[in-house]
């Protein structure tokens, strides 16, 4: 009779861990519908590509571009889009501000923020 107990107790014990291993404390982020390599490029680069590029165009402001994931690929020390996640965020998608006379669509708004959330993944 004790093994059966045990055994139930045990059974219910792993059926309520649904994801042994790992913290509730620090849930992962959702996952991204788009990375970089898979769509968020294309997405950024449209755009973002052709004022947020080096050289800057139509007054924005220089010292990072849109159509690099980050410093490495925009060489010259210059800010990718990894670098500058949280300006995007502020701007394009809570602000709603960018690109200036023709906010994003909500369903690319809502693409950038998974990926953003996601933690701006490159692949």
């Amino acid at each position: 009779m004790k093994s059966r107990v045990a055994a139930a107790a045990l059974a219910l014990a792993i059926s309520a861990c649904s994801d042994l291993g790992s913290n509730p404390e620090d849930p992962p982020g959702p996952e991204p519908d788009s990375t970089w390599d898979d769509g968020i490029e294309t997405l950024l680069t449209g755009r973002c590509g052709a004022c947020h590029s080096v050289p800057p165009a139509n007054g924005a402001p220089g010292g990072f571009r849109l159509d690099r994931y980050d410093r490495a690929d925009a060489g010259g020390g210059i800010d990718g889009a990894f670098e500058k996640r949280s300006r995007i965020r502020t701007r394009a998608v809570d602000a709603g501000s960018m690109p200036p006379g023709a906010p994003l669509p909500a369903a690319e708004r809502d693409e950038l923020e998974a990926w953003l959330d996601a933690g701006a993944p490159r692949s």
